[in-house]
């Protein structure tokens, strides 16, 4: 296992507030089908354990390959689910 050496990417663009967010249907998605879906859940990648991603917030493909690479590197990710992120349901 290698440690992730890299820095994180720029922060998320928002689409809504955390509250509205989570007020929404979810489901989940695989990490690189996620890109140009919104948040639902905080995503928190270790190391470092500082949160990268909040409820509300698009998924872009910088940031999804960055979960990737945690994961890659031998990383936990909490707020994914059985290695998929839950997003919001919009129809």
């Amino acid at each position: 296992e290698r440690a992730y050496t890299g820095k994180p990417p720029e922060l998320p663009e928002k689409a809504m507030g955390i509250r509205e967010a989570l007020l929404y249907e979810k489901h989940l998605v695989p990490i690189d089908r996620a890109v140009g879906n919104i948040c639902g859940t905080i995503i928190i990648p270790y190391p470092p354990g500082v949160p990268c991603l909040y409820p509300g917030e698009i998924i872009d493909g910088e940031m999804a390959l960055y979960i990737k690479t945690i994961i890659d590197c031998g990383g936990n990710v909490l707020g994914l689910v059985r290695g998929m992120i839950p997003v919001l349901e919009l129809t």
